[in-house]
């Protein structure tokens, strides 16, 4: 029996939409395959004494010795969105820094280095070096300022001795990330005296999708306080479970840094923080935007290979 020529075209069309939906099946387990995680830790719960990486070299010292801003700058990585937790771990981020000289002979982290190890996460000369002052409210207020505006936040205690990742603020409790201790209440742990810099890092994301949607969930658990209950509990353990890390280069006076008199640092910094608050759904908004660019982007190039494979022989 002779086949006419639109009933023939609909029959390889057909065909061909069929062996489209198998290739994608298929295929399935390997696009939704994830690499092979190097650590089965949570990056927040990541500790400069893991045994993966703790015997790993700075300069001359170890991380278990010294790398308490290398594993929280490598935290710090992952929760921007900029690394996969599963792929990437402080390990890998100590042998790429040391590689590209990326610590002094003092052990000290190059901040210029580390966006060729971590595309997209950078940090200015004057933002590796941002002061806090005032009282124990008046530092919150500006660290949840400072996070508003969409900075990651390394922020160093213990009088300039060790440095933790900030993750959230939320009605004054500052949520760390401590590679050196269990505890998460930032000044709870470490005294406000004591905590009087941070390293301000941008995170530019190339715009992957799941980046991108890992940015948005995050930012919005920030923004509505998910995850910062009181931590009271995790009081510090000794202090010989600290591990420190020299700051050669910390001047040794910090009278600058001094609180101000009487209530103007907690009064400027709640005005200030008030303001900032008006724009904390800004970064949210962009990092929503950018998910959607990325879905649309994806969903273009399923449909261009679609009608690839359906078009006429």
């Amino acid at each position: 029996m002779k086949v006419n020529q639109p009933n023939k075209n609909l029959a390889r069309r057909a065909l061909s939409l069929c062996a489209a939906a198998a290739l994608l099946f298929a295929s399935l387990p390997f696009v939704l395959q994830r690499p092979r995680a190097l650590t089965l830790t949570p990056y927040t719960d990541w500790k400069q004494t893991d045994s993966q990486w703790a015997s790993k070299l700075l300069y001359n010292k170890t991380v278990r010795e010294s790398g308490c801003l290398a594993v929280a700058t490598a935290i710090l990585a992952v929760h921007a969105g900029l690394k996969d937790g599963a792929s990437f771990d402080p390990g890998q981020f100590v042998d790429s820094m040391r590689s590209k000289g990326g610590f002094t002979n003092n052990n000290d982290m190059v901040w210029s280095v580390v966006p060729t190890v971590v595309p997209g996460l950078t940090i200015t000369t004057e933002n590796a070096w941002m002061a806090l002052s005032g009282s124990e409210s008046s530092k919150a207020a500006q660290l949840q300022s400072y996070l508003q505006q969409g900075y990651y936040i390394a922020v160093s205690v213990k009088s300039g001795s060790h440095w933790v990742a900030l993750r959230s603020v939320s009605g004054g409790v500052c949520t760390m990330m401590d590679p050196a201790g269990a505890s998460t209440n930032l000044f709870a742990t470490y005294p406000a005296s004591g905590v009087y810099r941070v390293a301000l890092f941008r995170a530019q994301s190339s715009g992957g999708l799941l980046s991108n949607l890992g940015n948005v969930i995050s930012n919005l658990s920030e923004l509505v306080g998910l995850g910062t209950w009181d931590h009271s509990a995790d009081l510090p353990a000794s202090d010989s479970e600290w591990v420190d890390q020299s700051d050669s280069d910390i001047p040794p006076d910090h009278s600058a840094d001094l609180p101000l008199e009487g209530g103007a640092a907690d009064s400027s910094a709640s005005t200030a923080n008030w303001f900032n608050g008006l724009f904390s759904g800004t970064n949210f908004l962009l990092q929503g935007w950018n998910f959607l660019k990325a879905l649309f982007s994806w969903m273009i190039k399923g449909m261009t290979m679609f009608n690839t494979m359906l078009s006429p022989y």
